[in-house]
């Protein structure tokens, strides 16, 4: 299955709330995500969809991390915007 196949486009507004399996679906190229990895750890960070190996960046620390070692991920939702009753 090639990459466009397992990726996922998220209507603008939509959220997530679930983690997502790598096997199950990959993010849309460029998207900001929350990602898990197989030492128990999460990250917030963007994805690249890529030829590489090492799609993941971190924005914690700035590194990337390999396919193999991510194993699920969640979309962040959209910053918050006042509703016109709350301003």
């Amino acid at each position: 299955m090639s990459i466009a196949e397992k990726t996922v486009v998220m209507p603008k507004g939509t959220f997530v709330s679930r983690w997502i399996p790598v096997s199950e679906k990959l993010p849309e190229d460029g998207q900001n995500v929350l990602f898990s990895t197989k030492t128990d750890r999460v990250f917030e960070g963007k994805y690249y969809a890529d030829t590489s190996a090492h799609n993941w960046l971190s924005y914690k620390d700035d590194t990337y991390a390999w396919n193999n070692v991510v194993t699920a991920w969640m979309p962040l939702p959209q910053p918050y915007t006042p509703q016109e009753s709350e301003e």
